[in-house]
């Protein structure tokens, strides 16, 4: 194995060992707001913030395994890297709305008659859905990356 693939794939390794771990913390840390939303009054911040984290457990989750598949295939554009990066740019994009989507939803059911906008300027959603764009329109880089690769192993 080339010594410079062989480093790469170390610092992948690293990379996604990171991602787990902070996907590890981001659950922890949404499970405790949750349960602090539930014992401790329904504060909006805190159900907010429980929405941000669940949605940051997810998307450095969806990161794990887009690292782990490049680690393991060796090959940066694949069918599945590129599915899963459409998995995520969609997680992203859908998922900026999900703090204001639970406010929502639990304002409902509370019976709660506060206003709740979906995509409110003041929650950081706008950031997160551009994030979702850009990564979809990334996904269709590989689609186009994952052609080449394929007409290149004809060739070779």
């Amino acid at each position: 194995m080339d010594k410079n693939v062989k480093k790469l794939k170390h610092k992948i390794y690293g990379d996604s060992v990171i991602s787990w771990v902070f996907a590890f913390d981001s659950f922890i840390n949404a499970l405790t707001r949750f349960l602090s939303y539930a014992n401790n009054g329904h504060s909006e911040k805190t159900l907010r913030e429980a929405g941000f984290c669940t949605l940051a457990f997810i998307v450095l989750t969806l990161i794990g395994f887009i690292l782990h598949e490049v680690k393991t295939s060796s090959r940066p554009f694949t069918k599945k890297l590129v599915w899963e990066m459409r998995i995520l740019g969609v997680t992203l994009a859908a998922g900026a709305f999900l703090p204001d989507l639970l406010c929502l939803i639990m304002g409902l059911i509370n019976n709660n008659t506060s206003e709740v906008t979906l995509f409110s300027a003041d929650s950081g959603a706008g950031i997160i859905f551009i994030c979702g764009i850009v990564t979809e329109i990334f996904s269709e880089i590989f689609v186009y990356g994952n052609q080449l690769q394929d007409d290149n192993d004809l060739i070779a």
